[in-house]
């Protein structure tokens, strides 16, 4: 447990900072600790909540993750700007195109927003980014680790009735 705390806590850090560094350019990666027969969802361990609370410190943008086109709007970061400080997208599905983020996370944001002229976010000025799911992603490569801060959540104080904790 006192793992899971120390690697949320780092997570939070990172995402809280402006500085961003080509060699450190993470997406977080908020994930439940329970390993899960696939296409099982149990959620609840309070993903959402935690890097949620940070738009009350922050500029931020939200997306659905579970908006299966997400990634076919030619839109999506259309009210990100030079002052955004991260993006959170929330509640992924299993099958979340997590590649279509690549060049976001790691290289300038291209933002289209409607009805105006395309422009360029600077990487050193271009907002972080903040995945939950309830899932683990379905395409894991070396590519894909090396954009990724696993930020791992227990449901350990979560008490259910199917007792698979005994604590209230």
């Amino acid at each position: 447990q006192k793992l899971h705390l120390i690697n949320k806590l780092y997570a939070l850090g990172y995402l809280l900072h402006r500085h961003k560094d080509p060699s450190k350019a993470w997406c977080v990666f908020a994930m439940d600790n329970i390993i899960t027969e696939e296409g099982e969802s149990h959620g609840g361990s309070g993903k959402s909540i935690c890097f949620g609370a940070l738009k009350y410190l922050m500029k931020y943008d939200d997306l659905n993750g579970r908006n299966r086109k997400l990634t076919e709007n030619p839109h999506i970061f259309e009210k990100v700007n030079e002052h955004t400080d991260y993006i959170l997208i929330d509640e992924c599905d299993r099958y979340f195109n997590f590649s279509y983020f690549f060049k976001s996370i790691t290289g300038d944001l291209e933002v289209n927003p409607k009805n105006n002229k395309q422009y360029i976010i600077p990487f050193k000025k271009a907002p972080k980014f903040c995945i939950t799911s309830n899932y683990t992603l379905y395409q894991v490569d070396a590519s894909t680790e090396r954009r990724l801060l696993y930020a791992v959540f227990s449901d350990y104080y979560h008490y259910n009735s199917r007792e698979t904790y005994n604590e209230h």
